[in-house]
């Protein structure tokens, strides 16, 4: 670009608003787009128009143009507020999915008609949680605790003889069979287990995992389920099949 030319670009408002127009509208559309690269694109663009429309502030008050001085003023405001926005509704977001309630159980109700037990808390005494979880059992048996977070569970399974393999969670919504924490409950709930004997063991697994649906406070019914993996390789097969009356974390 000549110097002429970038002489009638600064002296020429309709150029600088079709420039600013041109700048502005990919940021306007990535916000209707499900595109991260475009949106970053768009917006970065839209950050030069700025800068640029700045420095041409800067040049119309330099050289004592207060008309045009006042244009870049006002255009640079729209921008701004505009910009101020997006960021305020990005901020709100944000705080929505962070601290907003979680709408997934709201319509959810508890069936009637089956049984349906409720994870032991987590804060009672030690004593009474070790007497509860170390209590006595006559056949393969499911049982899971609340962790220091509602939607955090740890579990303990009773099995008699069984081959060598692991176990692993699978679990569903009740009244809809949705299942629950699909992509990340089998890798969060496996252990591994082996049984030579008649007599009833108990596998404890450590770690917690989580259940993402829902909410903390809005109970709804879930069907656990425990498969069994063979480590021969034969087919898996499902032990235990359990209803408890849980809860999702807060995200």
């Amino acid at each position: 670009m000549t110097a002429i030319d970038k002489s009638a670009f600064f002296d020429d408002w309709r150029k600088q608003l079709a420039f600013f127009t041109v700048t502005l509208l990919p940021y306007v559309f990535s916000h209707f787009l499900e595109s991260i690269a475009f949106a970053g694109c768009s917006l970065l663009l839209y950050l030069f128009g700025m800068v640029i429309l700045f420095l041409l502030l800067l040049y119309h008050m330099y050289n004592g143009r207060l008309g045009k001085t006042l244009f870049a003023v006002l255009v640079l405001l729209c921008c701004g507020i505009f910009l101020a926005f997006r960021v305020f509704l990005l901020v709100a977001s944000f705080g929505e999915a962070i601290l907003g309630a979680d709408r997934w159980a709201d319509n959810l109700t508890v069936p009637s008609g089956i049984q349906i037990d409720t994870p032991w808390e987590n804060d009672v005494a030690i004593s009474t949680a070790k007497n509860i979880f170390e209590q006595t059992v006559t056949q393969p048996e499911l049982k899971l605790q609340y962790d220091f977070q509602p939607g955090l569970y740890k579990y303990k399974f009773w099995i008699g003889r069984i081959e060598k393999g692991s176990i692993y969670l699978k679990a569903y919504e009740v009244t809809q069979n949705t299942p629950l924490s699909q992509s990340s409950l089998e890798k969060a709930s496996i252990m591994d287990i082996e049984n030579p004997t008649d007599s009833l063991t108990a596998y404890s697994h450590d770690a917690s995992f989580t259940i993402y649906e829902g909410d903390w406070g809005k109970y709804y019914a879930a069907r656990f389920e425990v498969w069994f993996r063979p480590a021969s390789g034969t087919s898996e097969r499902m032990l235990v099949k359990k209803n408890f009356l849980i809860e999702g974390w807060m995200r």
